[in-house]
């Protein structure tokens, strides 16, 4: 079967870096979180790069996290 071209999502900060403690963690639960939305995966990870980005903008490890209708709202496609 024929494959789709790689995709490349590129970072995004919405706001300055403080820390990159759970970046990772954030963008994959992200991205399972809007792919569960039915979402196709280039726009699920849309999403959870834009997630990501502004999570690293927090400098605590536990803070930063936004709501879905928040991470939308940096993301319009």
């Amino acid at each position: 079967p024929r494959r789709a071209p790689p995709v490349l999502v590129p970072a995004v900060r919405p706001r300055p870096v403080q820390s990159t403690v759970g970046a990772g963690d954030a963008r994959f639960a992200a991205f399972l979180h809007f792919r569960g939305r039915h979402l196709d995966p280039v726009a699920a990870l849309r999403r959870a790069v834009a997630f990501a980005g502004w999570k690293v903008g927090d400098p605590s490890g536990s803070g930063g996290f936004l709501t879905e209708e928040q991470v939308e709202g940096l993301c319009p496609d």
